[in-house]
């Protein structure tokens, strides 16, 4: 890696002091690392033209929802719904259903207003619906988004429906029926127990010598789609992570890293990420911003049904050489949560959560990974957690950061 400092840090002279920015509390202000002080503010500029690809649209999304800028998402979500709506040609777009369905449910999961989507729901449905009648797809990571769409199609019924009178049957379960057929139909086609991941392209029912991995196959779980056979899902991500080829630099690379724990791969991918030019490219930007935050903090924003509804699960990490991270305003399940750590030692680090408020003013009930140790805590609005948290060894921590930079 060069020692040479990415042209993008300089921007860290430009931001207004933490003090000025935390004056709009509803907006997410990162304090440290610089690095992320710096990415943040680069994804947003970037992301300031507005993407052309389906998903990276939909991760121009997480970005604002990652910054507490619910405005942005929610205009975002308004362009790509109209998109919809004024295609002229008689097929779905069935990749640009699923991404913006997916989108709207992180959009809730992380405001907790259902409100902004029960008026546009049927219009949803509607093209889930086309978009499930097309032809399937022969690439894993199309056909996994799809199951994606359904599971989520449902789940936002579900959370719509909430304050009706409880039915018999819950309103999204025909959906849920119709995503678990798919996805058994797509692992029977892809799943290969010899290799420990999914094919990259489907059989079609034949013999077939077992495929090699690529960097697609870790793309449905960063759009939220977790839900596999036993350890299936996991157990892909930690081939994938390992084997020869798939770039570091690939923010889904770090989302994967992040979900399975795995420190070693964390940080190579953390630096690689901060490396590239991945925060200048409106296609990557914002995918890219949400996996840095992802990473610092073990907060998911990219949901998919049924993941994690009833608490919020954080697992805080300080990257390689520096001591402390803190990010104010997190968004997650209708509140805002403040997140400081602090090295102690090079053993022990100190997490101090705040849930700062809540819609509903209602506590959060919050779980903290640390390597094998769970913690949880119900926190009422505007009480703080203390807990010292054991770090992960450096040995697998091989990637410096970009040069120059303190560890504050």
């Amino acid at each position: 890696m060069s020692n040479s400092v990415p042209a993008f840090w300089c921007l860290c002279v430009l931001l207004p002091t933490a003090a000025a920015q935390q004056a709009n509390s509803s907006r997410t202000v990162v304090s440290a690392p610089a690095e992320m002080v710096a990415a943040q503010a680069l994804a947003t500029a970037t992301l300031l033209s507005p993407p052309a690809g389906a998903a990276a649209r939909a991760g121009a999304v997480l970005a604002a929802l990652r910054n507490g800028d619910i405005e942005n998402a929610a205009a975002r979500l308004g362009m790509d719904r109209a998109a919809l709506r004024d295609r002229s040609t008689s097929t779905t777009d069935t990749a640009q259903v699923a991404w913006l369905v997916g989108a709207h449910l992180w959009t809730l999961r992380a405001t907790g207003d259902r409100q902004h989507i029960v008026p546009r729901l049927p219009a949803l449905l509607a093209a889930s619906e086309a978009a499930a009648a097309e032809p399937r797809s022969l690439r894993f990571a199309e056909e996994a988004l799809q199951v994606h769409m359904l599971l989520c199609s449902g789940n936002l019924l579900d959370h719509c429906e909430r304050n009706r009178p409880s039915p018999a049957v819950r309103p999204g379960a025909r959906w849920s029926e119709r995503a678990v057929e798919r996805l058994l139909e797509l692992e029977r086609r892809s799943w290969q127990p010899g290799t420990g991941h999914y094919r990259p392209q489907l059989t079609r029912g034949d013999i077939a010598l077992p495929a090699a991995a690529d960097a697609s196959l870790l793309l449905p779980a960063a759009a939220g789609m977790l839900v596999g056979s036993g350890e299936r899902v996991l157990q892909n991500l930690r081939t994938v992570l390992a084997a020869p080829g798939i770039d570091p630099a690939d923010p889904h690379y770090l989302a994967a890293a992040t979900l399975c724990r795995d420190d070693a791969a964390r940080a190579r991918s953390y630096a690689a990420l901060l490396a590239s030019d991945a925060l200048q490219d409106p296609e990557r930007a914002g995918f890219a911003f949400d996996a840095l935050c992802y990473a610092v903090t073990g907060l998911r924003l990219a949901v998919g049904a049924a993941v994690d509804e009833d608490w919020v699960r954080f697992s805080p990490w300080l990257p390689p050489g520096r001591e402390r991270v803190e990010l104010h305003g997190l968004r997650s399940h209708g509140a805002r949560f403040d997140l400081c750590l602090t090295a102690l030692d090079a053993s022990v680090a100190r997490l101090q959560l705040r849930l700062a408020a809540a819609v509903d003013g209602a506590e959060r009930t919050v779980v903290v990974h640390a390597g094998e140790v769970q913690h949880l805590q119900v926190l009422q609005v505007g009480a703080t957690c203390t807990i010292e948290l054991a770090r992960p060894q450096p040995e697998a921590q091989h990637q410096p950061l970009p040069h120059g930079h303190s560890g504050h």
